[in-house]
C-alpha cells in the first residue's frame, strides 16, 4: 500500500499526517525482513538431520551477508568495526568536541536566545544549549511556515547578501546571536563586521551582532 500512488494517498488521507506515512515504510521494510528470515528458516525447520547445523550455518550467513551491504548507512560494518578498535582518544575526538562546545554555548548565550545558524548545524546547536532557531534541516513535522523560514535562512547564511536587507529579517527574527564552524568564516565575514565575538571553542564561534 505504501509503495503505490494510491495505496500512499489513501494512508495519507486516513491518518492526516505525510510524516507517519513515510515513517510506516520503516515499519514494513522491518517486517519484509523478518518474514524472508522466516522463510528461509522454514525449510531447513523439516530437515530429518542436521537441522542445528543447517540453521547455524544459514545466519552466519546471513550474518555476514548484512555486514556487507551498506543500505542507506555512510559507513560500512568494516568502518565501524575499525572505529570501535581505534585509540580512545579517536574514538572520542567528537564526545570531547561536543562538550567543549556545550560548555561555550552555555557561557556565551543566555537561555531562551534567539540563534542564527545553517539548517543543519541547528540541530547540534538544539541539543547543546537553550535556545531557538530559525529552522532546521528536519524534525518540524509539518511546522506551519516552515519552508518560509528555511528561505529565510538561505537568505541570511548567504555570503553575498546586502546588509539592509539582512538587518531587517534579522530584526524580524529576534535574532542577536550567530554562531558557525569557523572552517566557514569566510561566510561569515559579515557578522564579524558587525558583531563582536564572545565564545569560541572547539572549532565554533559565537558572534554577537550590534543592532540597533
Amino acid at each position: 500500500m505504501l509503495f503505490t500512488r494510491s495505496g500512499a494517498t489513501l494512508a495519507w488521507h486516513a491518518l492526516s499526517a505525510p510524516f507517519i506515512v513515510a515513517r510506516l515504510s520503516t515499519v514494513l521494510t522491518s517486517l519484509c525482513v523478518l518474514g524472508l528470515c522466516a522463510c528461509a528458516a522454514w525449510p531447513l525447520e523439516r530437515l530429518p538431520r542436521g537441522r542445528g547445523l543447517a540453521l547455524s550455518l544459514s545466519c552466519a550467513a546471513l550474518a555476514w551477508g548484512a555486514t556487507h551491504l551498506l543500505g542507506h548507512a555512510p559507513l560500512s560494518f568494516e568502518q565501524h568495526v575499525q572505529a570501535a578498535l581505534a585509540p580512545r582518544a579517536q574514538r572520542e575526538a567528537l564526545l570531547t568536541q561536543l562538550l567543549e562546545r556545550r560548555s561555550m554555548l552555555r557561557r556565551a548565550v543566555p537561555p531562551g536566545s534567539s540563534v542564527l545558524t545553517t539548517a543543519r548545524f541547528a540541530r547540534q546547536l538544539d541539543m547543546l544549549c537553550d535556545c531557538y532557531v530559525i529552522a532546521a534541516d528536519r524534525g518540524h513535522t509539518q511546522l506551519s511556515g516552515i519552508d518560509k523560514r528555511r528561505r529565510d535562512l538561505v537568505f541570511l547564511n548567504a555570503a553575498l547578501t546586502p546588509w539592509e536587507p539582512r538587518a531587517r529579517l534579522i530584526a524580524h527574527y529576534g535574532v542577536r546571536l550567530v554562531t558557525f564552524e569557523n572552517r566557514w568564516r569566510r561566510r561569515y565575514q559579515w557578522a564579524y563586521e558587525h558583531g563582536e565575538v564572545i565564545g569560541s571553542a572547539a572549532g565554533q564561534d559565537v558572534i554577537a551582532l550590534r543592532l540597533p
